[in-house]
């Protein structure tokens, strides 16, 4: 009989994987349920895998998702790397850690008031990434947005990037922009896309990994076992 249990921290999930589950989850608890506080890592760890997918459709390496192993981080994201060990062809896996904070529009919240009040000491060498809730009708200034940003006088993330759903006329599928929005010692602004049916970017295979690192070409699963929902 396969173990049942939850997620750890040791798993590093395919986004599809996870985005499945999520999808178990607003089954079980529906629409209207979804902000309650027992679920709010598992809507964190939600937006970490759109993240993951963002980052696997615009480097072409697979990165994986995972619950946090510890504070300040959110969620963490490993991406795939390729390397060799005495020769050997291998594998090993790189940690992203991730802070989010979200900006609901429709609430008066902005994209720099929100990364302000994150900008503390304690998110040193973190990505910040900003979770926008929008709202019909209104816009933003992404040139003024990052030179607000780029005026602040200490800033501690390595990266501050910004990622929102959006509406894209080619496709019926639900569409995630992300938009680099600082990252230090570099200039400029850097976006991407990715549709939830992209199912390179929101992969599946390997489902899990539990090893931060292994010899050989195969990337194997570490065990089998069937997921419960909290």
């Amino acid at each position: 009989m396969l173990e049942r249990r939850l997620f750890t921290p040791e798993d590093k999930i395919a986004p599809g994987l996870y985005m499945n589950y999520w999808e178990g989850i607003v089954t079980k608890y529906g629409e209207d349920h979804l902000e309650t506080n027992i679920l709010k890592q598992y809507r964190e760890v939600r937006n970490g895998a759109i993240i993951a997918a963002l980052w696997t459709k615009a480097t072409g390496k697979k990165h994986f998702v995972s619950f946090p192993h510890q504070e300040p981080n959110d969620v963490e994201i490993y991406s795939l790397e390729s390397t060799t060990y005495k020769g050997i062809p291998s594998w090993r896996l790189e940690l992203a850690p991730i802070q989010l904070t979200r900006c609901s529009l429709k609430d008066g919240e902005t994209v720099v008031g929100q990364v302000k009040k994150k900008n503390t000491a304690v998110l040193k060498d973190t990505i910040l990434v900003v979770h926008m809730l929008g709202e019909d009708g209104i816009t933003i200034d992404l040139n003024q947005i990052v030179s607000d940003i780029n005026s602040i006088e200490n800033i501690y993330p390595t990266e501050i990037v910004l990622i929102a759903p959006i509406e894209d006329s080619s496709t019926i599928e639900q569409t995630f922009a992300q938009i680099l929005l600082y990252k230090r010692g570099e200039e400029g602004v850097r976006t991407s896309r990715v549709t939830y049916d992209d199912k390179e970017a929101f992969f599946e295979n390997p489902p899990i990994m539990r090893s931060q690192r292994g010899t050989g070409q195969a990337i194997e699963e570490s065990g089998k076992f069937s997921l419960m929902y909290p």
